[in-house]
């Protein structure tokens, strides 16, 4: 097992990008040389994505332990949600995911409100495989406890490739005790590249230990 302590130098959000300086110490490893060119092609490379190809929207006026749900146009007018279904759609068909493993098939998404609240791209439910892209981007608010609103996503693999990480640099410092290597990432707005940096480990090696 190889131990990866990270340090945050810097996280800045700019007018147009975010912008992160990582250390990350690494012990009982002399792989540093390995390790920074695996995390930068990690981080680089472009992803086929998934996008939405169908949407449902389910509402239940009942708060119990057992709600009946029914359908809706998303060219209903509901005052307890903002902004507008018809709003919600459009936002929601610019979200995208990206896989921690191929898969060709197509997979669904969930999303749930059962009380005031804000939620964003962050707050569907995927399969383990699955990562949203821009998670933070804002989808509706709830004004109502007497509501419960289900949104059902149906994903499927597209024909375009992206990359929210715009630049990455990387150096070594040495310390008196051990050496360090300092990630520099630049990405866009859909994409805080620290988020990015740490699902890279979940998929590039399993013996990494974070701290």
């Amino acid at each position: 097992m190889k131990l990866i302590k990270i340090n945050i130098v810097r996280s800045n959000l700019l007018s147009d990008s975010f912008y992160s300086c990582i250390k990350f110490y690494l012990y009982n490893t002399t792989e540093y040389n390995t390790f920074s060119n695996m995390v930068r092609r990690y981080l680089i490379k472009d992803l086929e994505g998934f996008k939405i190809i169908k949407k449902v929207f389910l509402v239940s006026r009942k708060v119990e332990n057992f709600s009946f749900f029914h359908h809706i146009n998303q060219f209903a007018m509901m005052e307890e949600i903002f902004p507008s279904l018809s709003d919600i759609s459009s936002n929601i068909e610019i979200i995208s995911c990206k896989l921690l493993h191929k898969k060709k098939e197509p997979f669904l998404g969930i999303i749930s409100a059962s009380s005031y609240g804000e939620l964003l791209a962050s707050d569907i439910k995927l399969p383990k495989f699955a990562i949203i892209v821009n998670p933070k981007l804002f989808l509706f608010r709830v004004f109502s406890k007497n509501l419960k609103f289900k949104l059902i996503l149906k994903f499927e693999k597209k024909g375009f490739f992206f990359n929210s990480i715009k630049k990455v640099n990387y150096m070594f410092e040495l310390n008196f005790f051990f050496l360090y290597v300092t990630f520099e990432i630049k990405s866009d707005k859909s994409l805080d590249p620290l988020e990015s940096s740490l699902l890279c480990f979940s998929s590039l090696n399993k013996n990494f230990l974070i701290l």
